[in-house]
């Protein structure tokens, strides 16, 4: 409706990870007014599909990890055509991107990753953690030049403002993942004045 930045949210990398395709599913289509919206919301919620609906982490096509292959190649193996298309259609684009993961543990810690090596993106991405208001992890390695252009590299070479998010339980859908997925995308959203209201904090504690 109005103009803003545009935040992507994808889940499921890994087949079994599915706590945040659920988060993005109900973010879209139950919490969001397109009418009353500041920018533009992405939402991938299975960014591979091909270890997804075999139910395995990686692809059962080359067993390859879209995380760790390089995104640069329109005709590469069947991972690098994805992570590719990933990159032209959807993380290049993005102001903001917020990538969620799981621990298969019940036990495991709720917690977000962030990189503050990069003085473009170091504020950004501790705001939008704190904003999320799980445990922050905090990387200050900064990218190198030769790394693998895999789709996070590319994205902080381009200063995008980058977080990972690690839920639990990841096999299936549950609390308190769910819940406080989903308020702490709004949180973010919030932060960049997307979306009208304060941010709230979680009721749960986390450590």
């Amino acid at each position: 409706a109005k103009d803003g930045p545009t935040l992507l949210l994808t889940s499921t990398e890994h087949g079994t990870e599915i706590q945040g395709a659920w988060v993005i599913f109900q973010v879209m289509k139950e919490k969001l007014d397109p009418k009353k919206l500041k920018g533009a919301v992405i939402g991938i919620s299975v960014t591979n599909p091909t270890a997804f609906f075999a139910a395995r982490y990686r692809s059962w096509v080359d067993h390859l990890d879209v995380t760790n292959v390089r995104a640069d190649n329109p005709n590469g193996n069947a991972m690098e055509t994805l992570a590719y298309n990933l990159w032209t259609e959807a993380i290049s684009k993005a102001d903001i991107w917020i990538n969620m993961h799981c621990n298969t543990r019940s036990d495991s810690l709720l917690f977000t990753i962030i990189n503050t090596s990069d003085a473009r993106t170091k504020e950004k991405n501790i705001k939008i953690a704190k904003a999320f208001g799980y445990t922050i992890i905090y990387e200050d390695e900064p990218i190198k030049e030769d790394v693998l252009p895999a789709n996070r590299n590319l994205a902080m070479k381009k200063g995008v403002p980058y977080m990972v998010v690690e839920f639990i339980e990841g096999n299936w859908i549950s609390e308190p993942s769910t819940s406080t997925g989903i308020r702490g995308v709004l949180n973010v959203m919030k932060l960049f004045n997307m979306i009208d209201g304060k941010i709230e904090p979680h009721p749960e504690k986390f450590p």
